[in-house]
């Protein structure tokens, strides 16, 4: 298939790795996205430029058609000033990869609403919308992903990360600051897992500076293990256990520094496991 060269906004219709070779920039309003992927197995490599929306590319500055499936997107910078960042619509479900990405800007983050598998891995996020910084679904079902070693910092509404039906998933080595609805106390969470998120492992993260009655991570799933996080400075609980949780354990986490508490536990069965410093 060989590399085809990117200069301007495309839709993107067959299989292949495309590369840009100079900025795509939308000083305006763009009326639409700068690039559509429209095909199976498509690797966008950014090449160390951006993509650049001045305005509102809506539904996203990247949108994942119907048949996207299996795409890579890696290696650049991703901004803009309203909008989603990176979309995907389409109930077909998802695979997705994102690797080595600064995104900047942008009303909405990566906002994807059926997912089979997701990975995004040492990207920077500098955010401050009014939806999650990640928000990823399932639609129901449940997808795998790994979310491993990024920086999200001053997701200022409400969320930074979202995930509905994650399984057996990683959050790893994540630093995630700065989120919650300022003038709402208690919108959103530093990590929120729903109700059909379990067998996760969390670890290694560091979730801070949450807003007034904000938690660093708010679990609603079941079976998932919290380890060595440092949930530190939130306005709200470190971790908060909500009434549908059950069969959780949390262990050798830093708790310190939480108004709302070290953790806060309405669920059933959740354990401390013990090492934790609060």
């Amino acid at each position: 298939m060989g590399k085809k060269a990117i200069y301007q906004p495309t839709i993107i219709t067959e299989p292949g790795y495309y590369y840009l070779i100079e900025d795509v920039v939308v000083a305006g309003r763009s009326q639409g996205p700068l690039i559509t992927i429209q095909a199976r197995d498509v690797t966008l490599d950014l090449n160390g430029l951006s993509i650049i929306s001045g305005d509102d590319a809506a539904p996203a500055i990247i949108l994942l058609d119907e048949a996207a499936q299996n795409t890579i997107i890696q290696n650049g910078n991703v901004r803009g000033a309203e909008g989603r960042l990176i979309a995907s619509p389409s109930q077909q479900p998802k695979t997705l990869r994102l690797n080595n990405i600064i995104f900047k800007g942008g009303g909405g983050g990566i906002d994807i609403s059926v997912l089979e598998e997701i990975e995004i891995i040492d990207c920077s996020f500098s955010y401050g919308g009014t939806a999650p910084v990640l928000n990823l679904n399932s639609d129901g079902d449940t997808f795998r992903g790994k979310i491993l070693n990024n920086t999200i910092k001053q997701a200022a509404l409400p969320s930074a990360i979202v995930v509905h039906g994650l399984t057996n998933g990683e959050v790893n080595g994540n630093l995630v600051q700065k989120y919650g609805a300022p003038g709402y106390p208690g919108s959103g969470a530093g990590l929120l897992l729903s109700g059909d998120s379990s067998g996760n492992v969390i670890s290694m993260n560091i979730f801070n500076e949450g807003g007034e009655n904000v938690p660093g991570i708010e679990v609603h799933g079941s079976r998932n293990l919290i380890e060595n996080n440092q949930i530190i400075g939130n306005g709200g609980p470190g971790i908060s256990f909500v009434n549908a949780s059950s069969h959780n354990a949390y262990r050798q986490n830093m708790l310190r520094g939480n108004l709302g508490g070290a953790v806060v536990d309405l669920g059933n069965l959740n354990t401390d496991e013990g090492g934790n410093i609060i």
